[in-house]
């Protein structure tokens, strides 16, 4: 449960519907501190994790990862907003 509240929070793709209507919405300074800080520092918990334990989860974040690279890149190409690009562009990273 922890680690798919982290991947949602990093805005994975099943989990990223979110994301881009929140970022769209925001002011531009608040939606860029969305995108960069807490994003940080869930990967800079996921990582201290993994140190902790090597193969727990590996699979997930594999599955993951796959699908958001697939659903960014897919939503990128028809978005026309900045906001919303830098969203789907956050999702695929």
């Amino acid at each position: 449960m922890i680690i798919i509240s982290f991947l949602f929070k990093l805005g994975c793709a099943p989990l990223h519907f979110w994301a881009p209507d929140l970022y769209d919405g925001l002011p531009t300074y608040i939606s860029l501190w969305m995108i960069t800080i807490p994003k940080m520092a869930v990967l800079f918990t996921i990582s201290q994790l993994s140190l902790i334990s090597l193969s727990a989860g590996w699979s997930l974040f594999i599955v993951f990862g796959f699908v958001s690279l697939l659903v960014g890149s897919l939503g990128l190409g028809s978005q026309w907003k900045i906001k919303r690009f830098l969203a789907y562009s956050s999702i695929s990273n």
